[in-house]
């Protein structure tokens, strides 16, 4: 009799306990990455002038 007694109330004390709570994520962490690319384009024009003479005598 007293075993179904110390049961029940074991069964009720288990009722009462909540269950464990999950483990909290992790605060969120922010990461800012600031990449700069700086791209500098030079042209060179080379202009060419041939000057043909032709002297016809």
């Amino acid at each position: 009799m007293s075993l179904m007694m110390s049961l029940r109330a074991y069964s009720f004390d288990s009722d009462l306990t909540p269950p464990p709570s999950p483990p909290s994520p992790p605060p969120p962490t922010t990461t800012t990455t600031t990449t700069t690319t700086t791209t500098t384009t030079t042209t060179t024009t080379t202009t060419t002038t041939t000057t043909t003479t032709t002297t016809t005598t």
